[in-house]
């Protein structure tokens, strides 16, 4: 019986809460390889996806190229599909194990034609389309009997993680078709999983690298929620969406998560709207300045907004001081808040 050591225990555990986090169908074999690399040892991943006997999706990590298009020809009579499908192999396979094989078989398994691969530990799962097929090819040590547990006792957590990942991929295709986005984040403001729908808007909204984090408006809108219902004097206030103009589009965003929550589940559409940015002067701003607040709530840079008005960036950074003075805020992220809720209210 296998003992494992305290390490090999803690990589188990990480690996196991790494993949029942959400993961695109996408991205699901590059994180696999990567969630793999940290409890065992190979020269090479290899991961299959088949239907109807032919691979419908492979890939090789690191990145090689393997003569996969022997294998594609024909799936059934290669020697570690024989092996780990028919006979449900669940063990390392080495080469001289091989000897009954026919020649053809022996030949097919050198894949990797720079490398040769002689020890192998994989599964297949051939019980639901597309089968998945996984293996962990070594050349020149066998795999260990800690090995062949731990990788046993995985085996059901990475199908089921693959299955949840192709419902993450059904679930963003409706998403695409009912003009929504969604969003989910952990307590520390990062992107555990978003549709293509949501990315895209946080990039045409917030600007800049979006696919790690949160936008720092989202974050102060989702802080002043939480402290706003906490404060018993604002239990009888609506709590609101949050709400951001981007040109002639308003970018609307509703929380489906408990204020006391672990995570963040973002809910965001988008609908059209004409906004007059002359609506900021009544917080006591000139013209221009109205019209550079309205810019960088928009998420504008400095060079940006630059460009918009025809004005040196040395210009707009001086109409911001003045903006941030008049405001009485001390930052820009701040300023764009207070612009934000009054053109909230004025169109209410």
């Amino acid at each position: 019986m296998a003992r494992f050591r305290h390490s090999e225990v803690e990589a188990l555990s990480e690996i196991l809460l790494e993949l029942y986090s959400p993961c695109s169908y996408t991205d699901f074999p590059a994180r696999l390889f990567a969630l793999l690399r940290r409890c065992f040892s190979f020269d090479f991943f290899d991961y299959h996806e088949i239907a109807n006997n032919r691979n419908e999706r492979n890939f090789v990590y690191p990145e090689s190229r393997p003569r996969v298009g022997v294998f594609e020809a024909y799936v059934r009579p290669h020697c570690s599909w024989t092996a780990f499908a028919r006979k449900r192999t669940q063990t390392s396979l080495s080469v001289p194990d091989r000897s009954g094989l026919g020649e053809r078989q022996r030949a097919d398994f050198c894949i990797f034609p720079e490398s040769r691969q002689n020890y192998q530990l994989g599964f297949t799962v051939s019980d639901q389309l597309p089968q998945l097929g996984i293996a962990l090819n070594r050349s020149n040590r066998d795999f260990s009997e800690e090995d062949r547990v731990i990788f046993r006792l995985l085996k059901p957590h990475v199908v089921r993680a693959f299955n949840t990942s192709k419902l993450v991929a059904y679930f963003s295709g409706v998403s695409e078709a009912v003009d929504q986005g969604y969003i989910v984040a952990d307590s520390a403001w990062r992107i555990r999983f978003a549709t293509s729908k949501a990315r895209r808007w946080l990039q045409e909204y917030f600007g800049g690298n979006q696919n790690d984090s949160l936008p720092d408006l989202l974050k102060h809108w989702l802080k002043q929620r939480r402290s706003k219902f906490l404060n018993t004097n604002n239990l009888s206030s609506p709590l609101a969406e949050f709400s951001m103009l981007g040109g002639s589009k308003r970018l609307l965003v509703r929380s489906l998560s408990p204020l006391k929550g672990l995570e963040f589940r973002l809910v965001l559409r988008e609908v059209s709207e004409q906004v007059d940015a002359g609506q900021l002067e009544a917080l006591g701003l000139t013209k221009r300045e109205a019209e550079v607040l309205f810019w960088v709530s928009q998420g504008k840079r400095n060079s940006e907004i630059g460009l918009i008005l025809g004005a040196q960036p040395r210009t707009i950074t001086k109409h911001i001081e003045h903006i941030l003075e008049r405001l009485s805020v001390e930052t820009r992220t701040a300023a764009a808040r207070v612009a934000i809720d009054h053109l909230t209210r004025e169109s209410t």
